[in-house]
């Protein structure tokens, strides 16, 4: 189960997530959470590749997810062999807008082993190189 928080307020999505598979494999899931005034989006892509300000400047990057702050990312070259990408989005369902001033955790637990202790999932604040956040 994947929790978001926001200012303070747990809230657990709807969907029970399962991520398994190699970053060749890995499927695309979305799930979705009204939460009041809220909207949380919640999308399960396959790894990718993140740069920073730096190299986007640097290198000339025209595509991708640049590194706007929070946690460091895990790479996907990482020895954790990390194999989805977890993107939360959530929107004032009144402007449409998505919040950017939002407090977000997540843990992650996998499905069907009651026994297991969620762990924490590092988040890495970005947005798409070009598009904003």
């Amino acid at each position: 189960m994947i929790h978001v928080s926001r200012l303070g307020a747990l809230v657990a999505l709807a969907a029970s997530i399962t991520l398994t598979g190699r970053p060749s494999s890995a499927a695309e899931v979305m799930a979705t959470k009204t939460l009041g005034a809220y909207r949380v989006d919640l999308h399960v892509l396959p790894v990718e590749p993140y740069v920073t300000k730096e190299e986007v400047a640097s290198k000339h990057v025209t595509a991708g997810m640049e590194i706007e702050g929070g946690a460091p990312p895990v790479m996907p070259d990482a020895a954790t062999h990390p194999n989805h990408h977890l993107i939360i989005y959530v929107v004032d369902k009144k402007t449409g807008h998505a919040l950017t001033n939002a407090t977000i955790a997540m843990k992650f637990a996998p499905a069907g082993k009651p026994d297991s202790t969620a762990v924490d999932v590092p988040i890495v604040i970005m947005q798409m190189i070009g598009k904003g956040s």
